[in-house]
């Protein structure tokens, strides 16, 4: 059962300097970018992994994995989440 989190912020958190990088927008686009983002910290975790700290690795992604559903995945409604779980559960039995 897919997990509603948070209610999104109306407005970005904070506004960038002339010399920041621009905020994600509140919105689909930036959550599917941030998400794209904490995939790649992921898979950069586990590839990087000492084997005798495997279980630090793994408690560390299921931080970020936690943090990120909450995080990203307020954008999806609860059916869109749905078949997005179909589509994931077809990719991940592939592998």
């Amino acid at each position: 059962m897919p997990w509603t989190g948070p209610p999104a912020p109306s407005a970005p958190i904070s506004q960038p300097t002339t010399n920041e990088s621009p905020v994600l927008p509140s919105n689909a686009h930036g959550a599917t970018a941030k998400a794209a983002a904490i995939f790649e910290r992921i898979y950069t975790i586990a590839s990087d992994a000492d084997p005798a700290n495997a279980a630090d690795a793994l408690a560390r992604i299921q931080g970020i994995a936690e943090a990120a559903i909450g995080d990203v995945g307020r954008f999806a409604s609860a059916s869109l989440r749905q078949a997005a779980t179909d589509e994931a559960d077809t990719l991940i039995r592939s592998i």
